[in-house]
């Protein structure tokens, strides 16, 4: 981070917080190494680094910022609505939690409305020891000018590796089965489903927690309004 600041020195409106960190030795304008500060505050700096990342677990899981809640249903939440735009807004706490540690960059929103769940239909964490299902009727099909698309992610937020080499569930895949009445039904497992199924098969790391991003690039309206609902991620029960 240190490193980062002097190779890319953030912007001027920002110098009273550069003057703030160069007291702890981070930053362009750092007169001393942290090697050589105080006992007491290098203590400090070493718990930061620990209680920082489990905040920032915690922000990127609500869906934080400073305009407020979003809104959630289905377990289900929307990226806020300076999606994008948090450094702007010196939102540096959103930006923190749901862009860079659960992501890396962002898009505005009027590019890509993004939802997240971390949880199914009973509000229980999605977890790779259950078989989930997630049906999209004919008219709750995410609206988008050029795709949608569901992603799965590990409990680290990166992307699960799978022999099946499937990380993405999406309106552009080639082979997906509809059915009869128009709806589409997505299935959530780590093992592939039997039959005719197993095309709508998404991959899910078996006995861990993950998590399901849903993306409309180039969103409509509803999406942008946030008046979409996505379907909810059920639990298969045998």
């Amino acid at each position: 981070m240190n490193a980062a600041m002097k190779e890319n020195p953030p912007p001027r409106e920002h110098a009273a917080l550069v003057r703030q960190f160069a007291l702890v030795g981070l930053g362009p304008d750092a007169r001393q190494n942290i090697d050589d500060l105080d006992p007491a505050v290098r203590r400090g700096l070493a718990r930061a680094i620990v209680d920082g990342r489990a905040l920032l677990g915690r922000v990127a899981k609500a869906g934080g910022s400073i305009v407020g809640a979003t809104r959630t249903v289905n377990g289900w939440f929307y990226g806020p609505s300076n999606w994008g735009r948090m450094a702007v807004d010196g939102d540096f706490l959103g930006r923190a939690g749901t862009q860079v540690f659960s992501g890396i960059v962002e898009h505005l929103i009027e590019e890509s409305v993004k939802l997240r769940t971390f949880v199914d239909a009973d509000g229980q964490p999605l977890n790779g020891a259950n078989r989930y299902v997630i049906r999209f009727a004919k008219d709750e099909m995410p609206v988008a000018r050029s795709f949608w698309s569901v992603t799965l992610y590990d409990e680290r937020f990166n992307l699960f590796p799978n022999a099946a080499g499937r990380y993405t569930f999406s309106d552009k895949v080639p082979g997906l089965i509809y059915d009869s009445d128009g709806s589409l039904t997505m299935h959530v497992q780590p093992d592939p489903p039997a039959g005719d199924r197993a095309s709508n098969w998404l991959p899910s790391p078996r006995d861990k927690d993950f998590n399901l991003f849903l993306r409309a690039y180039l969103p409509g309206p509803r999406m942008l309004d946030q008046s979409y609902v996505a379907p909810p991620v059920r639990k298969v029960v045998d």
